[in-house]
């Protein structure tokens, strides 16, 4: 699975604030765009060597057709004949909530300076976002 490079680096840029997370002495929008590069980097390799072998799919269509991404899912490994997606799960402890894509709603957190300096690793991988369909944010 891959999710939008921006939603996980807002994500990253988040915990890092609130303390969860620390990156000691680093450029954390840019420490965290190089991360979420290198991920959609691995999954490309996945899917370039096992793909007949695996699930691909996106955080986007997982939220937008959990039941599709489910039957993939029991197709690869028939034993998990019970992956439902569509349901209510606790979130971080404190509340329950439907699977559902926040994306927008990470990205809307970002400033335009994070966005620039995500853009700045983004554009030295322009295969990697476009091999998933992601597009370069204006920043």
């Amino acid at each position: 699975m891959v999710r939008n490079p921006y939603a996980v680096c807002e994500g990253i840029c988040r915990i890092v604030k609130e303390g969860r997370l620390s990156l000691p002495d680093a450029n954390v929008p840019e420490e965290a765009a190089k991360h979420a590069v290198a991920c959609l980097d691995r999954q490309r390799r996945n899917i370039e060597r096992h793909g007949g072998r695996a699930v691909f799919f996106t955080y986007e269509s997982m939220c937008a057709d959990p039941e599709s991404v489910a039957r993939e899912i029991r197709r690869l490994v028939p034993d998990i004949d019970d992956v439902e997606l569509r349901q209510r799960l606790p979130i971080k402890g404190r509340y329950d909530e439907m699977l559902s894509d926040m994306n927008a709603r990470q990205i809307a957190r970002l400033e335009p300076r994070q966005i620039e300096a995500f853009n700045r690793v983004f554009r030295a991988h322009p295969d990697v976002l476009d091999y998933f369909g992601y597009p370069l944010l204006a920043g």
